[in-house]
């Protein structure tokens, strides 16, 4: 459920293509696999919204190239076409309040709205974005202009709909209207320390957030939903509609602003690493130190060497190697004895391994790589 086959969806972009003027068969299909539930409370809410964006996004499309109506046997489904039409512009606002009813579609309405007077004032295409309900901070990021404008009206339709748990998002709203800044937090850090400094932070992790938190944090979070791959960051999701997360949106001004807001050595681990592999820049001594230790200790516990070698630390270390940017922490006692448990290895094949990825090995180990070559060759 919640998704069109494949066959629907042929079907549906060749009819954008033709510009068809003949849409009664998607609205069936729609109201066939797409199910929205009543809510009554924010929490509810975000869960059915998932399913409401995807069919917000094929009812937009459809009325950029047709202005026709359609026969609806769901009324929700028929109140989601109406607030599509309020965005495209084809009715007022004041309209489509008067043709939706139920909370679930009033409360996308909302988000649909200050979205809206987010593109007013933004050079930026979005159908549909809540970072202003969810994020502190978030209108350093953007102009709000035309919220503040419409502040009192937005806020009294909030109060024609009765929904649990609205306090927190109407709360970092009116904030971020009124450009109210939250400092860094030391026990976000605290927190979410060991998931943060980690030999694998950077793992494709899901991490249990809590809710509203500044958009620094909501990113630092994200990075950590990222992989690498050779000297390449892969993210989470990767599709036609954007990244999960969306990588595109770390620029180095928006990194030099996390760190100027955290200032703490466990937000750089995440911040100049994310940096190397997105800008190749050189991180600073104390992190590829910090990047030494955390993988030395897990080696110490004798962690698979399948996880070590497929590690971020593992993978950074290796570019930091190739890239001859370890000279600086050649007398230092991280990278000293993290060299000094790797070399304790003895089989060829990660000896071979870390030969492969610009580790330094011993004289013992390069002796016993040539003398597997040799039996190798000697085979053959």
């Amino acid at each position: 459920m919640n998704y069109l086959e494949h066959e629907t969806e042929v079907k549906y972009v060749d009819g954008l293509l033709a510009h068809s003027q003949e849409w009664q068969w998607l609205i069936e299909k729609i109201q066939e696999r797409f199910e929205v539930k009543e809510v009554d409370s924010w929490e509810e809410y975000l869960n059915e919204s998932i399913a409401m964006r995807k069919m917000f996004q094929y009812f937009v499309k459809v009325l950029e190239v047709c202005d026709g109506e359609w026969k609806y046997r769901k009324v929700i489904h028929a109140e989601m076409w109406e607030i599509a039409k309020f965005y495209i512009g084809k009715i007022s606002l004041d309209a489509c309040m008067q043709k939706v009813s139920y909370n679930v579609c009033k409360l996308f309405l909302l988000c649909v709205w200050i979205t809206k007077l987010e593109k007013k004032d933004n050079e930026f295409e979005i159908l549909y974005d809540i970072r202003l309900l969810s994020e502190k901070n978030y209108f350093q990021l953007i102009n709000c202009e035309s919220l503040r404008e419409h502040e009192q009206e937005i806020m009294g339709y909030t109060e024609t709909f009765q929904v649990r748990g609205m306090e927190v998002p109407l709360k970092c709203l009116e904030d971020n209207i009124n450009q109210m800044e939250y400092l860094s937090d030391h026990d976000f850090l605290e927190r979410y320390e060991n998931v943060i400094v980690s030999y694998n932070a950077f793992s494709y992790q899901r991490i249990d957030e809590q809710e509203c938190k500044t958009w620094q944090e909501e990113y630092l979070l994200d990075m950590l939903k990222v992989s690498f791959i050779g000297k390449k960051i892969q993210p989470m999701f990767t599709g036609s509609n954007g990244n999960v997360p969306e990588i595109s949106m770390w620029s180095k001004d928006i990194l030099k602003d996390m760190k100027n807001y955290f200032q703490d050595i466990r937000a750089d681990f995440v911040l100049e690493t994310i940096s190397y592999f997105l800008f190749s820049t050189e991180p600073s001594k104390r992190i590829k130190l910090l990047h030494c230790r955390v993988l030395s200790e897990v080696i110490k516990r004798e962690e698979e060497h399948f996880k070590i070698f497929n590690s971020s630390s593992y993978v950074f270390l290796a570019c930091m190697h190739k890239d001859k940017q370890m000279k600086e922490c050649g007398q230092e006692a991280e990278y000293i004895n993290l060299l000094q448990e790797i070399q304790k290895w003895e089989e060829p094949d990660r000896i071979l391994k870390l030969k492969e990825d610009g580790y330094p090995t011993s004289r013992i180990q390069k002796k016993k790589k040539q003398r597997s070559t040799w039996k190798i060759s000697s085979k053959k």
